[in-house]
């Protein structure tokens, strides 16, 4: 279910900068907009827009696990699709070989 963030995209705004600081620490990052949101159960999931160095990508925010696309030729929601589905993935084979 699509979710209206306007209201949070200052918090958002600085969890996704923060998030860059710690994976390009010494990258300008700008330009972050919210693109898509979704409603996971009471939790919002975010997906936004962002510059770091000049290069556009989609970053996931608020109570979605972190991550970074290059793929913005993509709408926000394939790429959350995508993102989530790697996580499962990941997840499932964590407990296979634990």
């Amino acid at each position: 279910m699509h979710t209206n963030i306007a209201p949070r995209s200052p918090d958002l705004a600085d969890q996704v900068r923060s998030f860059i600081g710690t994976v390009a620490p010494h990258e300008p990052v700008t330009d972050i907009e919210p693109a898509a949101a979704f409603s996971v159960e009471d939790e919002v999931y975010a997906v936004c827009r962002a510059n770091i160095a000049r290069e556009s990508v989609y970053v996931m925010g608020l109570a979605c696990p972190a991550g970074i696309y290059r793929d913005t030729h993509l709408p926000p929601h394939v790429v959350f699709r995508r993102h989530i589905g790697q996580l499962i993935r990941l997840e499932s084979d964590n407990a296979h070989h634990a």
